[in-house]
């Protein structure tokens, strides 16, 4: 279960880089949220480095889980902490 949320926040995490860069909106297909190459780019290293940020945090709170033990991890009560 925690595997699967965390894969699940990852992969929300990397659709919202990807809106980040602005090459294309994951939500819509065919949009085009910016049509500057400049603009993309820098919005490329802005959205490397709210990449680079999210994944020291998921590190983290992986290794908080596994110090912790599983069976204490899923408790209820904490997994409504995490989701929120």
């Amino acid at each position: 279960l925690n595997f699967v949320r965390s894969s699940v926040l990852w992969s929300r995490t990397v659709c919202e880089a990807l809106r980040m860069i602005g090459a294309r909106d994951p939500l819509s297909k065919s949009r085009f949220i910016c049509d500057s190459w400049h603009i993309m780019v820098r919005n490329l290293r802005h959205a490397t480095r709210y990449l680079k940020e999210k994944a020291t945090l998921f590190q983290k709170e992986l290794r908080s889980k596994t110090m912790l033990g599983w069976r204490r991890t899923s408790t209820p009560a904490r997994l409504q902490l995490h989701c929120r």
